[in-house]
């Protein structure tokens, strides 16, 4: 069984993202630090979250996951960010990310980049959550 599929499973098929928080809480808790940052789809909250993303980026050097829009279906999608090339003030500042339903392959041949402004645009327009949501993981 993939991984996937066997997250999927203990998720109880549920694509929530408190779901996936409460997989990392119940099976990886002995090795994983995790948070779950709702902010509100507002540019307070827009400004709260890549506060957030840049700081975990910053402190853990780890991925973390966004719930977003996928364009092609219009419904909520899962996409791990990477890295944030940062410009002061945000604007033209790039988020590399992967999207875990992409082919399998290794970083390099599936990691994508898009602007940050773009990026945020896919969390808030996603019409499957009421938040900018971002589930951040880091080895204890």
């Amino acid at each position: 069984m993939s991984q996937i599929n066997y997250v999927k499973q203990k998720c109880g098929g549920s694509i929530s993202i408190t779901k996936l928080r409460d997989f990392a809480q119940n099976y990886d808790n002995s090795v994983t630090d995790y948070l779950l940052k709702p902010t509100n789809k507002n540019s307070t909250g827009r400004f709260e979250i890549t506060k957030y993303m840049l700081a975990h980026l910053n402190t853990h050097h780890t991925p973390f996951i966004a719930l977003a829009l996928d364009e092609a279906s219009g419904k909520g999608h899962y996409l791990i960010g990477w890295g944030i090339k940062w410009k002061a003030g945000g604007t033209g500042s790039t988020i590399y990310y992967t999207d875990p339903l992409d082919s399998d392959g290794d970083y390099y041949s599936t990691v994508k980049s898009v602007s940050l402004t773009t990026f945020l645009n896919w969390m808030r327009d996603n019409p499957n959550a009421s938040y900018y949501n971002c589930l951040f993981l880091w080895e204890d």
